[in-house]
């Protein structure tokens, strides 16, 4: 599991925002580990945070308001990156399955639930 946070932040010292960066470490294990098994990824956007009972049932919460308030919950799907090599950019796609990607948008008192366990 990878989680990383605050994927929307723009500023001065960092003008690009962080999505790409969690798929990067994904693609990374895939490729690592020769997709022995499903890699999962937490992202959240800055103002989000998620919260995991004992059995593994995640709420999220976030700020209420249209920007920091999503948490992202990915799943690889077995293929590894069509290229992922020092110098040139990534590519994985797989026709657009390459990572299933579940978004719940948070409140202040929490809302949308995810199963960790499936």
């Amino acid at each position: 599991m990878i989680t990383d946070t605050h994927l929307d932040r723009i500023d001065e010292d960092h003008p690009e925002t962080r999505y790409g960066r969690l798929f990067g470490f994904l693609a990374r294990i895939v490729h690592d580990t020769s997709n022995q098994f499903p890699v999962y990824g937490i992202g959240l956007e800055e103002g989000a945070f998620v919260a995991i009972d004992e059995q593994g049932i995640a709420t999220v919460f976030g700020n209420g308001t249209t920007q920091g308030q999503d948490a992202y919950f990915l799943q690889t799907q077995g293929a590894a990156p069509e290229q992922i090599q020092p110098g040139l950019p990534l590519i994985w796609n797989h026709h657009g399955k390459a990572v299933k990607v579940y978004k719940i948008s948070g409140t202040p008192d929490g809302s949308g639930q995810f199963n960790l366990n499936n």
